[in-house]
């Protein structure tokens, strides 16, 4: 069986905000090889990561609301998904402000 691969593309909209605002985190597959299990968005810097439900064909996503206490800064937010047997795929990784 061919390795667990595929093309991605991310994003957070808005990009930046204070605490409070609401961000929607969108991931869509393309040239997927393998099946896809489930899909995650992880804020490394503080052991932080979600869940994104599936919103259509290889498409998923969530809304997120940033941390009352989140500290201003630029954070690196990556995606990434993983298949049925467990294997991790690659990451991208976005970036977003708290302001």
């Amino acid at each position: 069986m061919a390795e667990f691969s595929y093309d991605l593309n991310v994003t957070l909209d808005p990009p930046s905000g204070s605490p409070g605002t609401t961000v929607k985190a969108t991931a869509r597959f393309s040239n997927v090889v393998g099946e896809i299990k489930s899909v995650y968005a992880m804020v490394n810097a503080y052991g932080y990561s979600e869940f994104l439900p599936k919103a259509g064909e290889n498409t998923y996503s969530t809304t997120i609301v940033v941390p009352y206490g989140a500290p201003p800064g630029t954070y690196d937010v990556t995606f990434f998904a993983r298949d049925t047997q467990g294997n991790r795929g690659k990451g991208v990784t976005v970036q977003f402000t708290v302001t």
